[in-house]
C-alpha cells in the first residue's frame, strides 16, 4: 500500500538546495520508487536557538508517496548527513474511502 510521508528539515544556511537537488536527496535516501508530490524550500531564517553551533538555517519541507518504507531507516539516513541540522519525518494516516449512501 503506498503511503505519504512528511519529511521536514533545517539545513545549514550556507548549503545549495534546489527542487531539482533535494528530489535528487531523496530518490537516492529512499530509492527510486518514491515519487515527490510536493516540496518547498525556504529562505535563510534565523533559529529561535542555536544547533550544531549555528544561528541561522533554511527550512525543507517534502510531501512524498512510497511503498514499504520504514522511518527509522529514514532517520538513521538523514542523520548521517552534516548539512542537516534537525529533521522530522511522519506518516500520514491512510484515509478509507466511503460510499455515502442513503
Amino acid at each position: 500500500m503506498t503511503r505519504r510521508y512528511d519529511l521536514t528539515c533545517i539545513v545549514r544556511a550556507d548549503t545549495k538546495v534546489t527542487t531539482e537537488t533535494l528530489g535528487t536527496f531523496l530518490k537516492e535516501l529512499l530509492g527510486k520508487s518514491v515519487v515527490v508530490v510536493e516540496s518547498s524550500i525556504s529562505d535563510k531564517r534565523p533559529l529561535a536557538y542555536e544547533i550544531k553551533k549555528q544561528m541561522e538555517g533554511k527550512y525543507i519541507s517534502a510531501k512524498f508517496d512510497g511503498q514499504n518504507i520504514h522511518v527509522h531507516d529514514i532517520e538513521k539516513k538523514v542523520q548521517l548527513g552534516t548539512e542537516i541540522l534537525r529533521f522530522l519525518v511522519t506518516v500520514k494516516p491512510a484515509v478509507a474511502h466511503v460510499k455515502a449512501g442513503k
